[in-house]
């Protein structure tokens, strides 16, 4: 879906601001893109399909309109990042190579290539610009959000800053946490990591038992492990919605 109008319909008119900057942020790398090879066009399915799940599993988990909000602009923008790379030709090539050599997720060969990724990098950019806080943090952590709960000293992780991208491992201390404690209790960063990672792996079912890409440090650690089968169905609706629109 690269036709706006279209994808106005397909989201909803409450989510045109967000449509309005995300293709002005778009037009800004074309240029880059079309030297690179860098599809735009696949990127732009992946981000319209990430926010629009992000805003349904907001809606299924909180009340509070705003929270969808937030996740679906999030969801929409968080990965201009990988637009930024483009600027910086050289290291874009780096990137790229170590992803051919190594077979890994592209994100990983960010870090160790560049020791940041595109999230941050998205997330910079995007603060200098004045979004608010509540945009940026899903953004800067939609890969990996227990960093942010480490950032909070709500998780204890005595290992060194090299094994954060472990985030699936069970050798990490926790500190107790109720959602009390985090009084901020579900937020636009949970709904887009999930909405990311499903978009990501594809192909999710109720029999899914595998998830590669959700942080499931960051679920155990706010009690929200039993949720993922809920979310499988709001992905799959979603799917499916994208279906019926396309006939």
């Amino acid at each position: 879906m690269t036709d706006p109008q279209q994808a106005a319909i397909y989201l909803g008119l409450d989510t045109l601001k967000a449509l309005i900057l995300s293709i002005h942020v778009f037009s800004l790398f074309t240029e880059d893109a079309e030297l690179q090879g860098f599809s735009l066009a696949e990127m732009w399915r992946h981000s319209l399909r990430t926010s629009k799940l992000a805003r349904d599993i907001a809606r299924s988990e909180v009340a509070d309109e705003k929270v969808a909000e937030e996740a679906m602009i999030a969801g929409m923008l968080h990965d201009i990042g990988k637009l930024i790379l483009l600027k910086v030709p050289r290291q874009y090539k780096k990137v790229t190579d170590f992803i051919e050599r190594t077979g890994c997720v592209p994100v990983e060969a960010e870090y160790t290539v560049m020791k940041t990724s595109h999230a941050e990098l998205g997330a910079y950019l995007l603060g200098l610009w004045g979004l608010p806080d509540n945009i940026i943090e899903p953004i800067a952590f939609h890969h990996n959000p227990s960093k942010l709960l480490e950032n909070m000293c709500i998780i204890r992780n005595e290992s060194t800053r090299k094994d954060l991208g472990k985030t699936n491992s069970e050798d990490v201390n926790l500190k107790p946490l109720s959602v009390k404690r985090y009084s901020r209790g579900f937020t636009a960063l949970t709904a887009v990591h999930i909405a990311n990672a499903l978009t990501m792996q594809e192909n999710c079912s109720s029999n899914t038992t595998f998830f590669p890409h959700v942080d499931m440090l960051y679920l155990r650690t706010l009690n929200l492990t039993d949720k993922l089968p809920e979310w499988v169905e709001c992905y799959n609706n979603a799917e499916q919605q994208e279906v019926i629109g396309y006939v």
